[in-house]
């Protein structure tokens, strides 16, 4: 793991998304589609992904699709801290105090732990398809923030 403030972490691990937390969930949520198809009968699926939280941990493949030198730093309105009541800003100093290399690091590890996330719920979709229950699923979708 890379430690670059006491609230951020990421890894770029070995292996294959199956080897994964959310790999596995994944897994067991396309196991149970097949099980309800089987079955023939009315279901409830509640999928719980870990990931883009962190640890932003993904297999290096996610990190790879992001080039570092291309992640751009996110902009502040000019003299933002000035302007706003400090107690609105709960991260003081800005970017926990990371120099923006280290900020473009924590960027591309959220992207890559995105991505991983997005590929995973991807396999369960595609397999409501290829089950022939998505005429007749009804799918939400929504996370906690961002």
């Amino acid at each position: 793991k890379i430690h670059l403030a006491e609230a951020l972490a990421f890894h770029p691990a070995e292996g294959t998304d199956a080897e994964q937390t959310d790999g596995k969930v994944a897994e067991e949520a396309i196991k149970f589609l097949r099980q309800s198809k089987e079955d023939k009968k009315p279901f409830f699926l509640a999928v719980g992904f870990y990931r883009p939280h962190v640890p932003w941990a993904a297999p290096k493949k996610y990190f790879g699709m992001y080039d570092l030198a291309k992640v751009k730093m996110p902009v502040e309105p000019a003299n933002i801290r000035a302007r706003v009541p400090k107690v609105a800003f709960t991260i003081d100093p800005p970017n926990y105090g990371l120099n923006d290399e280290a900020c473009r690091e924590c960027i591309r590890a959220y992207y890559a732990s995105t991505s991983f996330m997005d590929a995973q719920l991807g396999l369960i979709l595609d397999e409501l398809h290829r089950l022939g229950l998505s005429e007749d699923t009804i799918f939400v979708f929504w996370g906690d923030h961002g």
